[in-house]
């Protein structure tokens, strides 16, 4: 029966082998997708518990909306099960990564702690100012290594210190592993469109912080989201939710402490202004008092002064009508003197006309006074020789007049003689006066 059947088998595979093949590979095909399938989940759980156990990812995560102080950190710390603790500082802000804006979630790191995240390209911040983004092309946009990118000021529970930062680097992180979905905020579009880490220096020192990320002790032996694996973190999160209101009442009354530690600062400056406004307010009423005694020496002084002012107006006044009729006499001499030189002029101008006038008639007069005298010197000199030559002299002459008299001759020719000697005489005296007044009129001109 059995080889019959064999027989029968093999006969009918031969007589269709081409369906025995269709119907093997279809059956084949089956059976490798359901052992890929079977095999999928397990493979995935692995790589992924590989990927969180190499950067460290974090088991637990608190949040607390008043922050978390440091000895909240230590608190946490000391829960059984607990195996270490990263505290963290988070803040979105609108971010100018290139030329617009974008939601970006800031956080600080710890290098060598939780949550480390994969260098694609470039490295890790070390210094202020310095930071790294996503490696995703599609959320770096634009953005290369070295370039900078602006992070605002911020002061909503964290100080994050605003600024250009540099990109350093470009990174995986196992906080983010989803590229589609960085998160949700309240800014923008509502959603965070990039993630930005940063030092700890880039955050005040003195600011809580926002989370804090807890590693359980075992939890790595175990696969990620295997049932033990979230039966050891359930525990500790379970301690870590019954201590949660006994830690919310230490950060509620930590804040309260300090919260009254400033307002009794606050009441001590408040005391200590009052006391000082108290004394300067005494000091401004004295200060007061005496302007105001100043008011009134100066009020009286002003007083005096105003009486000197009437005073001195009305001398002003008349001394200002004094100068005015001295001004107008002055004006009316002015006016008289002008005429007066107005006068002056034209008759300096006749005068100038009669001494060109006068030079004139001088030179004439001058000319035929030279040639009047020349001729009578000539005459003279000629008669005076023809008498010398005679030898006949005035003194002669008039001896022999006498002479002529007393003998009774008669005496007509010594008579002409003497005659002709007294018109020489009279003709030079009269040539000497004219050749006075030609000098006197000489210098007047």
């Amino acid at each position: 029966m059995p080889h019959a059947l064999f027989t029968e088998i093999t006969r009918t595979i031969k007589g269709s082998l081409a369906r025995f093949l269709a119907i093997a590979g279809i059956v084949a095909l089956g059976c490798g997708f359901f052992a890929g399938l079977k095999m999928a989940s397990p493979d995935m759980q692995e790589a992924a518990h590989t990927f969180y156990a190499n950067q460290h990812l974090y088991d637990l995560r608190v949040i607390s909306t008043l922050g978390l102080s440091e000895k909240d950190v230590h608190a946490l710390a000391s829960v059984e099960g607990v195996e270490a603790v990263m505290p963290s500082r988070t803040v979105d802000v609108m971010a100018t990564l290139t030329s617009s804006q974008s939601t970006a979630r800031v956080s600080s790191f710890r290098p060598g702690e939780l949550n480390q995240p994969i260098v694609v390209e470039g490295r890790l911040p070390q210094g202020p100012y310095e930071c790294v983004m996503s490696a995703d092309p599609k959320k770096r946009a634009d953005i290369s290594l070295g370039q900078q990118i602006e992070l605002p000021d911020t002061s909503n529970g964290v100080h994050l210190k605003g600024g250009s930062y540099t990109v350093v680097g470009f990174v995986n992180a196992p906080m983010y592993p989803y590229v589609s979905n960085f998160g949700t905020t309240s800014l923008g579009n509502g959603i965070v469109q990039q993630f930005v880490y940063v030092t700890e220096d880039a955050f005040a020192n003195d600011d809580p912080y926002t989370e804090a990320y807890l590693t359980v002790q075992g939890a790595t032996s175990y696969k990620s989201g295997s049932s033990d694996y979230q039966s050891a973190v359930d525990s500790v999160a379970e301690r870590i939710s019954q201590m949660n209101p006994s830690l919310a009442s230490l950060r509620l009354q930590e804040l309260k402490d300090d919260a009254q530690t400033q307002v009794d600062e606050a009441r001590q400056k408040l005391e200590q202004s009052r006391q000082e406004a108290a004394d300067k307010l005494g000091d401004a009423q004295k200060k007061l008092d005496d302007a105001e005694a100043q008011i009134s020496a100066q009020q009286q002084k002003l007083a005096d002064g105003q009486r000197q002012y009437d005073a001195g107006r009305q001398q002003l006044t008349a001394s200002r009508y004094s100068a005015e009729q001295q001004f107008a006499q002055a004006e009316a001499q002015i006016t008289a003197s002008e005429a007066q030189i107005a006068q002056g002029t034209a008759e300096l101008s006749a005068g100038e006309a009669q001494y060109q006038a006068g030079l004139a008639a001088y030179n004439a007069g001058q000319a035929t006074f030279t040639q009047q005298k020349s001729a009578f010197e000539a005459g003279r000199d000629a008669y005076l020789a023809g008498l010398a030559a005679q030898g006949v002299t005035a003194s002669s002459l008039e001896e022999a007049q006498q002479q002529l008299s007393a003998l009774g001759l008669a005496t007509t020719q010594v008579d002409a003689l003497l005659a002709t000697q007294a018109q020489i005489t009279a003709a030079e005296t009269e040539l000497a006066t004219q050749q006075q007044t030609l000098s006197s009129c000489a210098r007047r001109a």
